[in-house]
């Protein structure tokens, strides 16, 4: 199995498997259950040592907040309320944007 392998099943695990319902609702709400899903998230990539789980948990605790990319639109002029811009990322076009950001990342650990 290759590197890059291992980081995409540990991305599924950690993000799909180990999220529950109630977590995915209040993430982007609350820095507390953000810290812990990103915890439990960044725990699946242990294997990669000290300093790239660093990487991993901060990286994923910011993409998971949206704010960059919420500020961006917002200098854009597509969003007035990060209501409106949180529910967009319900739709295909929204998965289409926030999927890169965190399979960016791992490409990025996976070319270390």
């Amino acid at each position: 199995m290759t590197l890059l392998e291992k980081l995409i099943i540990c991305h599924f695990v950690g993000d799909w498997l180990f999220q529950n319902q109630y977590i995915a609702d209040r993430k982007t709400k609350d820095h507390a259950i953000r810290a812990m899903h990103c915890a439990i998230y960044t725990a699946c990539f242990c294997w990669l040592g000290f300093w790239p789980c660093v990487y991993i948990f901060v990286t994923h605790f910011v993409i998971d907040s949206y704010m960059p990319l919420y500020y961006f639109r917002k200098l854009r002029g597509d969003y007035k309320n990060l209501d409106e811009f949180k529910e967009s990322f319900k739709t295909p076009a929204g998965f289409m944007v926030n999927y890169p950001a965190h399979k960016g990342r791992g490409f990025l650990l996976h070319w270390r």
